[in-house]
């Protein structure tokens, strides 16, 4: 798949070289483990669902097999921008916080940019998200013990990223980043 080419590609392009990455193959009806073994790079490893279900139950396959500290999140349809992962742990450590989200640009001629903005006082992850913050999950990285906890609810076929997003904040810190370090393909 040209698309999970350029997210691995993306992942590869990180200077961090300490990664776990896991492809989560939902049961495609293309040979996704060639494209994986044929980067011929040990951090990643291919995981296939034997029975089609949704994205959802992808990401919490990942959540269980993952080996990490640290969960980030990538669409095969998406990649991220060569400073994503330092950035994003920078922020959670200097934020002291269980996860954090940022701005993307979309692959539009010309991009769209999205930052995203701070929480006003008082506000919660569900005002936010349904007013004018954005928290798209290819932008998202969490503490991989808070993750787990929280889990994505595989009933939902629509809007589990907002789902994620409110769940995860009113039991755990997940704070904005401004910086945009997604990029978010809709072609």
């Amino acid at each position: 798949s040209r698309e999970l080419r350029r997210a691995l590609a993306s992942v590869r392009a990180q200077p961090m070289t300490d990664l776990d990455v896991l492809v989560v193959d939902d049961a495609s009806e293309e040979n996704l483990e060639a494209v994986v073994v044929g980067l011929g790079d040990s951090r990643f490893r291919h995981e296939r669902l034997s029975v089609k279900a949704n994205a959802n139950v992808a990401r919490n396959r990942g959540l269980e097999l993952a080996r990490g500290d640290f969960i980030a999140m990538l669409d095969s349809d998406d990649e991220w921008l060569p400073h994503h992962l330092e950035s994003r742990l920078a922020a959670l450590r200097d934020l002291g916080c269980d996860g954090v989200f940022g701005g993307f640009r979309t692959d539009d001629d010309p991009p769209t940019v999205y930052a995203s903005r701070p929480f006003r006082p008082g506000e919660t992850m569900a005002n936010y998200l349904f007013s004018d913050g954005r928290a798209v999950t290819p932008s998202h990285v969490y503490r991989a013990a808070a993750a787990r906890e929280i889990r994505w609810d595989e009933s939902l076929r629509r809007h589990q990223d907002l789902d994620f997003s409110i769940r995860f904040a009113d039991r755990f810190r997940f704070l904005p980043c401004p910086d945009v370090t997604c990029v978010v393909h809709r072609r």
